[in-house]
């Protein structure tokens, strides 16, 4: 009867309809306000020799957003942006 209902569930997962992503851009005012209301999931930073990024990964409302900030490494601000993640789109079949 286990191996029956293992089979089942295999079965019923493996015709489980993928999903997809898609990343837009948003209005910078907007994002700010969801940080500070938001969820922080992940914070992390990368650099280049003249720039250093850093990434705030969060959530807000059920929507995953990114906010990047892009910095000299004298601490001037060069360029900041933020997108959201639609993980609930389907794929599109190639």
């Amino acid at each position: 009867m286990k191996k029956l209902l293992l089979i089942l569930i295999c079965l019923f997962v493996s015709f489980e309809v993928s999903s997809g992503k898609r990343m837009d851009g948003i209005d910078m005012i907007d994002c700010l306000k969801y940080l500070d209301k938001g969820k922080v999931i992940h914070k992390g930073q990368d650099s280049t020799p003249e720039f250093k990024r850093i990434h705030t990964i969060f959530s807000y409302k059920q929507k995953t957003y990114k906010h990047t900030l892009v910095v000299y490494h004298s601490h001037e601000l060069f360029n900041s942006y933020c997108h959201v993640y639609d993980f609930d789109i389907p794929l599109e079949n190639n």
